[in-house]
């Protein structure tokens, strides 16, 4: 099973594996880095490779970042490698998917995650003044 490690500014990571456990019940080779505001980069770099290696059983590790040009992205960079696989602009929607498809497979087709998760991001507001056939429609 490949390991996940998921990193962000504040708790957002925590909350997202909160979330997942809902779904999937206690995560198993998953691990949350929180960047916290008063931290620097060596600090981080190291709670994340200690991460890495809590959760690497030898079938590679995806490490799920919040923003993209971000702290936490830019100082794992150079931990990304053909073992560890950096992903950015991480949300609820592909962080469940690479949780099921680790469980079916353990050949991940990370595109599909990446379009699951570009997937999920629905203007509701829309959806509901199509289904209204409104020319005028203003939900908001």
């Amino acid at each position: 099973m490949v390991g996940i490690v998921l990193v962000s500014h504040g708790k957002m990571c925590k909350g997202m594996i909160d979330s997942a456990s809902m779904f999937f019940g206690n995560l198993e080779n998953v691990e949350s880095v929180c960047f916290e505001m008063d931290e620097n980069m060596e600090t981080l770099l190291e709670k994340v490779k200690k991460a890495i290696k809590s959760v690497d059983k030898g079938k590679g590790v995806y490490v799920l970042t919040d923003l993209y040009g971000g702290t936490p992205t830019n100082c794992i960079l150079s931990l990304a490698n053909e073992n560890v696989r950096v992903i950015t602009g991480m949300n609820l929607p592909m962080f469940v998917e690479l949780l099921g498809a680790r469980l079916c497979s353990s050949d991940i087709d990370i595109d599909k995650i990446i379009k699951i998760g570009r997937d999920g991001i629905i203007d509701v507001n829309e959806i509901l003044c199509q289904e209204n056939s409104d020319d005028d429609c203003e939900i908001l």
